[in-house]
């Protein structure tokens, strides 16, 4: 899908995962914009679901604006395993959770807005910590293993716990 403005930018929407859905002039979001939402918010769609803490992570009718690789690096961050089910999570460790949210996305931008400027111009990943088939251990030197979540690949390491 192409965009082009009335002043003659625009940009190009490739999405080969077919996981967009364009849409012109869309109801507002129900959700909060991740860096948006208070820690009371958070904490709530956390103790409410009996989810996997990754899967509600990325629920974008819960919260907007994290996908697979950001929820793996923010469950990483915090050392939260990606299994835990997210109601069983202490709320000391959901605090934690919270702060590595907002740290790990806000890192992500200014990555981002230092390597592009102010063109968009793919998705880089080059600064994430597990997140990636190329990634063998993480920053701290345990092994980075992967396997499927919601149809997704996850990346963890043993360093992040399990709650259940």
């Amino acid at each position: 899908m192409l965009f082009i403005f009335s002043g003659g930018e625009g940009f190009a929407l490739v999405d080969s995962l077919r996981a967009a859905t364009p849409t012109l002039n869309p109801d507002a979001a129900k959700a909060p914009d991740a860096l948006e939402m208070d820690k009371d918010y958070f904490t709530g769609v956390l103790f409410k679901s009996k989810k996997m803490v990754k899967e509600v992570l990325m629920d974008q009718k819960k919260i907007q604006g994290i996908g697979n690789s950001y929820a793996d690096e923010i469950l990483w961050d915090a050392r939260v395993s990606p299994f835990s089910i997210s109601s069983t999570i202490p709320e000391k460790i959901v605090n934690k959770l919270f702060h590595s949210l907002k740290s790990v996305l806000k890192e992500a931008i200014t990555a981002i807005a230092k390597e592009n400027g102010d063109e968009l111009r793919g998705e880089l990943r080059d600064f994430m910590k597990v997140h990636g088939a190329k990634l063998k251990k993480s920053p701290s030197g345990a092994v980075v293993k992967s396997e499927k979540i919601g149809g997704r690949t996850s990346y963890y390491t043993d360093e992040q716990q399990l709650y259940s």
